[in-house]
């Protein structure tokens, strides 16, 4: 008797055991659902005040909104965009450090670093924010009208057209050497320490011809200080409908565009990958945001993770390809 007593108090425990674990097992998988707990940081690898942190705060702000938990820009700026894009690769992949990433750090950079200290195969696309096509423009004295007409006059000149750029395998001189490699262009690319002080040298006619991104370009389009000749992009830009893009102008080979977007470490959860990118594509289907950055020439796209990293991979392809033939290396 004292045996089945036994017998079944054990199997009364065990009933217990079995029904308080069952009981505990969906609490603990909602709580690994529920995200965010807690601030995120969002890397930013360049200095406060330039184009890419005045993205990340707005986009910071609104992703803080719509996931109730506040999104704090961190700016880690320094070599080439080297610096922050390691932190984020090398940080916990718990949702919690994110890297407001742009196409140096991801494109160009694994090409022009034989010594990268990160690898891009760390990082995980979560969302594209914009994509800004650049711009190719000259004085507004200058005769050329067009690709075509550069690369010509480029021809007659000892040393070909001047160039102006942001230093050596910055995005700017990779799209001059695009630009030379598809056209035959002859051009000798002179390198200066900012948009600003390039923009200058091309308004007073110092230089040749600059491209950069159309957000910098405006407002001197606008006012009238430098002329357009090609647009980067794969359609003609809303706000210059007469613009000719590359491929018209006989720079084949893909697209090109200065990109933003939100990565995560890879390793991150499927589910929090899905919520950031639900949270960002949501921010950009707001008119309020969306017209903000189309009004400075940029282009609003809402892509999965997946559609992210094929947008990376064809850009990539492009940089490559220049890259490749015109032997850069920074180290």
């Amino acid at each position: 008797m004292k045996i089945i007593r036994r017998l079944r108090e054990a199997c009364l425990l065990l009933s217990l055991m079995a029904g308080a674990t069952a009981s505990m097992a969906p609490a603990a998988h909602s709580a690994n659902l529920d995200y965010p707990t807690r601030p995120i940081r969002l890397v930013v690898p360049y200095a406060p005040g330039g184009t890419t942190d005045v993205l990340a705060r707005l986009i910071a702000t609104e992703l803080g909104n719509k996931l109730g938990k506040s999104v704090i820009v961190e700016n880690k700026p320094g070599a080439s965009a080297i610096i922050g894009t390691k932190a984020v690769a090398e940080a916990a992949p718990d949702g919690y450090t994110l890297l407001l990433g742009v196409n140096t750090a991801i494109s160009s950079n694994p090409l022009l670093f034989k010594k990268l200290p990160y690898r891009v195969e760390q990082l995980q696309p979560v969302a594209l924010i914009a994509m800004t096509p650049m711009v190719i423009s000259v004085t507004t004295t200058d005769p050329a009208n067009s690709i075509a007409d550069l690369v010509a006059a480029s021809k007659d000149r000892k040393g070909g057209l001047s160039f102006a750029t942001l230093g050596k395998g910055s995005s700017v001189h990779l799209v001059a050497e695009l630009i030379a490699l598809r056209t035959g262009m002859q051009i000798t690319p002179i390198p200066y320490g900012g948009s600003g002080p390039a923009l200058t040298a091309i308004i007073s006619g110092q230089v040749d011809l600059y491209g950069d991104a159309i957000t910098t370009s405006i407002p001197l389009i606008n006012a009238g200080k430098i002329k357009p000749i090609a647009i980067s992009s794969k359609e003609r830009s809303t706000l210059y409908p007469n613009l000719p893009t590359f491929e018209e102008s006989g720079v084949t080979g893909g697209t090109i565009h200065v990109w933003f977007g939100v990565m995560a470490p890879r390793g991150t959860p499927d589910h929090i990958i899905t919520t950031l990118n639900k949270a960002v594509n949501d921010i950009l289907d707001t008119p309020a945001f969306s017209e903000r950055l189309k009004a400075d020439g940029s282009i609003v796209r809402q892509l999965s993770p997946k559609g992210f990293q094929d947008f990376i991979d064809g850009e990539s392809k492009v940089w490559e390809s220049v890259i490749t033939a015109t032997n850069l290396q920074l180290d």
